[in-house]
């Protein structure tokens, strides 16, 4: 696509047919998804009505999300996720709201690359990604074992904020901008009410077409858990 390239290994949770393999394009467009939608299907509901569904998966319902409403459709999505989506222009990347899912990006005169994981970008630019050993992040990795915020031990090498969205043009510019706002919730609810939520979370975690398991601790929350499955 112009001057970008895609490559994705999927796993198969959902719509284990190939249909729902990556890069998934749909005209212009271009979507490479790691995660899962845990609300796909009710925003299938809300799509169907204009788009022609093909697959049984959330992969094809995210790509309609992001062509329908464009960044404003990361306030309708539940889910663990990390997404780059190129619409013909430019690309939109991002992660989820808790960043479980995370992107990592490389960025210098040249190129940019970016990957679920350092080690493709490390075997792509190798001598290139130097460790910058005069920075706060190697001696916080030393410390906790692992890094908070988007910088990392290497020079030019950055993890994708779950508090951005971030654009990338045809001139491998990048722009940063904050995420919408999400909706305010109040929090003044009953027991019931968290009933009721957990088993709706629940009940949209199971969508698999794969055999389900759940590993249980010493824990009440893991046995709440097993019980309401």
């Amino acid at each position: 696509k112009d001057n970008f390239m895609f490559g994705h290994n999927r796993l198969k949770i959902l719509d284990l047919s190939n249909k729902s393999n990556q890069p998934f394009e749909y005209k212009q467009y271009s979507l490479i998804f790691n995660g899962c939608i845990y609300n796909f299907k009710e925003l299938k509901d809300e799509l169907k009505h204009k788009y022609n569904f093909h697959t049984s998966g959330d992969t094809e319902v995210l790509m309609y999300c992001l062509i329908e409403w464009g960044k404003k459709a990361l306030s309708k999505l539940d889910g663990m996720y990390a997404f780059i989506f190129y619409d013909g222009n430019k690309i939109m990347a991002s992660v989820d709201h808790f960043g479980e899912k995370p992107v990592y990006l490389y960025e210098d005169e040249e190129e940019i690359m970016l990957s679920s994981e350092i080690l493709p970008i490390k075997s792509y630019f190798q001598d290139k990604l130097k460790i910058n050993k005069n920075n706060e992040q190697l001696l916080e990795f030393y410390h906790l074992g692992f890094l908070l915020g988007e910088k990392t031990i290497y020079k030019n090498l950055y993890k994708l904020s779950n508090k951005k969205i971030y654009f990338i043009n045809n001139q491998l510019k990048i722009d940063r901008i904050d995420k919408i706002n999400e909706i305010n919730k109040k929090f003044n609810i009953s027991i019931s009410d968290i009933h009721e939520e957990l088993i709706k979370s629940i009940k949209n975690r199971l969508n698999s077409d794969v055999p389900v398991s759940l590993f249980l601790s010493s824990g009440i929350d893991s046995t709440l858990l097993a019980t309401l499955i």
